[in-house]
Order: structure tokens, then C-alpha cells, then sequence
């Protein structure tokens, strides 16, 4: 009998709690946050097919060094007085709940799975640029809320975020400043010039010759796999697709591609990727590190204490 009663206390007390949990303002709540989603998700979509169609690429060269410094500190300076406005301001509301945080979340994964499977990242499409703005904003309001409490900085939560910020904030607002530069190269003949995605010539700063190039076919008749011995600067080196030398910090070589001239010669294309914001993105990685070492370390010690 004694048990039974401690059964219905149970039973009870978890009714109770799910009707705390579900109550029927909660309920509404929700189910308004989930249609305020389910609209930023359709108007950012329609929004930027249109621009997409309409203004063509999203004008990256413009907002080349300084302007994106400016633009993300004029960004970031916008997050904090919204974070003020928090308590009047329905956007910081709906931006600091959790349906931005799953929204965020599949923007990223979503972000990341195409930035994986194409041979450029969509840096130029606006619905890319719209859905990193989110993210970013998201993530930017949630660590300025939580990055410290009545006890004190939270180092572990801080680091992270804050690394998973300057990892992500430096790869999007420093795109503008990654330069791409192709190089054909001829065996036989130095080159000291490269060129930029309009054509337009530019000085490669050091000189670059094609030593050797081997190619590898099917029966079919296409190539398998090709590499190019290249000298670089007076250094040796070996090209092969998809496997970038790292000549110098912030600064890759690709073997892009090969072709035949019409007197039969091989002719490589050789491009040059230099990332003056990769610096930023290593230091975010490492606090990221850093910090789940931390929650590690924090984890084990409760382990022992137990």
C-alpha cells in the first residue's frame, strides 16, 4: 500500500512537471517561435534568390582590407547595443532562444557540407554570405550573455566560443583579402607573372619555371593522375591535384590543371592562394583547443572528486 502511494506521488509529480513544462502560454510560445523560424528561413531564402538573379555575385572585392575591418567592427558594435536591448527588443529575444540556436546550427552544418563538396567556397553567393551573418551573430550574442557569471569568467565557454568565433569571423570577413592567382607554366620558360580571376596581370614576387610534368591514363585515354616538378624561388618541389604545397605561412600552390599547346608542349596551371587571415583562424583553433582541454581536465577532476 505504501508503495502504491509513493507510485501515484511519482506519477504525480512528473504530471505536474510536464504541465510546468507545457503549459498552454509555453505552448503558444513555441509554436510562434518555431513560425518565426520557418519565415526567416523563406524570406532569407526568396531574398537571396533574388539577389542572386538580379545583382548576379555577391560583391566580395568590395569589401576588401579596409572595409571589412570597418563593416565588422560597425557589426559587432550593432550585436552589443542589441545585447543591451535585450529585455525590449523582440530580434535580441528570438536571437538569444534556442530556435536560433537549432537554426544556427543547421545553417552551419548545411554551410559546411557545401563548402566541402564544391572545388570554391560559395563566398560569392548571397545566400551563403546571409546564412555566415546568422551564425555568426547568433554565436556573437550568445557568448557576450554567457561568457561570465556571479562567480566569474567561465574560461572553458569563453574560449570556445570566443575561438570558434575568430576561426569562423576570419575565414568569412578576411575572404575579401585571400588572393587567387594563376600561373601558367611552360618547361623551358621562367615566369615572374601571375594572373587574377579577371585576367588582368600582377607581379608574382618571386620566379616560378616548370621542370618536368608526368601523366598517368586510363584506356580510355583520360588522365588518372598527372604532377608537375616545379622550381620555385630556387626550391624543387612536386605538384599533384588536390594536394597543395605549403610554400610559407598563409601561402598554398595547387596544380589546377594541364593542357597541350599547338606546338604539343605541356602547359601547366599552377595556382597560388595566399591568406593573410589564416593567422587569426590558427589563433581561434587554438583557443578552441585550449578550451576543451580545459572541460576535459574539469571533467576528470569531478570524476576524482566522486
Amino acid at each position: 500500500m505504501h508503495i502504491k502511494n509513493i507510485s501515484r506521488v511519482r506519477d504525480m509529480d512528473k504530471k505536474y512537471y510536464l504541465y510546468r513544462k507545457f503549459s498552454p502560454m509555453q505552448a503558444v510560445k513555441f509554436h510562434h517561435t518555431a513560425l518565426v523560424t520557418a519565415a526567416i528561413v523563406a524570406v532569407g531564402a526568396v531574398v537571396s534568390a533574388i539577389l542572386q538573379v538580379v545583382a548576379g555575385d555577391f560583391p566580395v572585392e568590395f569589401f576588401a582590407f579596409p572595409m571589412n575591418v570597418v563593416v565588422a567592427a560597425l557589426w559587432l558594435l550593432s550585436l552589443v547595443e542589441l545585447y543591451r536591448r535585450r529585455g525590449v527588443s523582440p530580434v535580441a529575444k528570438y536571437m538569444l532562444s534556442m530556435w536560433a540556436t537549432y537554426l544556427s546550427l543547421t545553417l552551419a552544418a548545411v554551410c559546411g557540407v557545401v563548402a566541402g563538396i564544391m572545388a570554391e567556397l560559395p563566398t560569392r553567393k548571397w545566400w551563403f554570405v546571409a546564412a555566415m551573418l546568422f551564425v555568426m551573430s547568433h554565436l556573437v550574442l550568445v557568448t557576450i550573455r554567457g561568457w561570465r557569471n556571479a562567480e566569474g569568467v567561465r574560461w572553458r565557454f569563453l574560449l570556445n566560443h570566443a575561438g570558434l568565433l575568430l576561426a569562423l569571423g576570419a575565414g568569412f570577413w578576411g575572404a575579401p583579402d585571400v588572393e587567387e592567382l594563376r600561373i601558367p607554366l611552360v618547361e623551358g620558360r621562367p615566369t615572374m607573372e601571375a594572373y587574377v580571376r579577371e585576367g588582368r596581370g600582377v607581379p608574382l614576387g618571386y620566379e616560378m619555371s616548370l621542370l618536368d610534368f608526368e601523366a598517368e591514363y586510363y584506356d580510355s585515354g583520360m588522365p588518372s593522375e598527372f604532377a608537375a616538378r616545379v622550381d620555385v624561388a630556387g626550391e624543387e618541389i612536386v605538384l599533384r591535384v588536390n594536394s597543395p604545397y605549403h610554400y610559407r605561412w598563409g601561402e598554398d600552390i595547387y596544380l589546377v590543371n594541364y593542357e597541350k599547346d599547338l606546338a604539343g608542349r605541356t602547359r601547366c596551371i599552377v595556382q597560388v592562394v595566399r591568406d593573410r587571415w589564416c593567422v587569426v583562424v590558427a589563433i581561434g583553433v587554438v583557443m578552441m583547443l585550449v578550451g576543451a582541454a580545459l572541460m576535459f581536465l574539469q571533467g576528470a577532476r569531478k570524476g576524482v572528486a566522486r
